[in-house]
């Protein structure tokens, strides 16, 4: 049997509480992130990026080394891409029917290609 396969368009980020970095501490709190996110915007972008599909990082423009991002990114453009991560997650069961159809495509255009390849042989 063939397993299925699957299309990843998503970001799954852990719900453990966020890590608190060193100097974390030390920020004032009109300058932290909120409570939901990691403690520094290295930290966020960091999770993001190690978490989230090429398809997420290219349409939120986090597919760039970490010191560009750091650079783009304030905290309010951060926390949106955050949040949309996050819903993005809770979402991706309504697009598992999308993405079960995509698959079926895939799998069948490449038995098409292989049955000709076959053929030809």
């Amino acid at each position: 049997t063939s397993t299925p396969f699957q299309l990843v368009t998503k970001c799954v980020l852990d719900e453990s509480p966020p890590k608190q970095t060193a100097d974390a501490s030390s920020n004032k709190s009109k300058n932290k992130l909120p409570s939901h996110m990691p403690a520094s915007k290295r930290d966020a972008i960091s999770t993001l990026q190690s978490s989230c599909s090429l398809e997420f990082l290219r349409s939120h423009h986090l597919n760039v080394p970490l010191a560009v991002a750091l650079k783009k990114f304030n905290k309010n453009k951060l926390q949106a891409v955050w949040d949309n991560a996050n819903k993005d997650d809770s979402a991706s069961v309504g697009d598992s029917h999308t993405q079960q159809s995509d698959s079926s495509k895939i799998k069948r255009t490449f038995r098409s290609i292989l049955s000709e390849a076959k053929g030809s042989d």
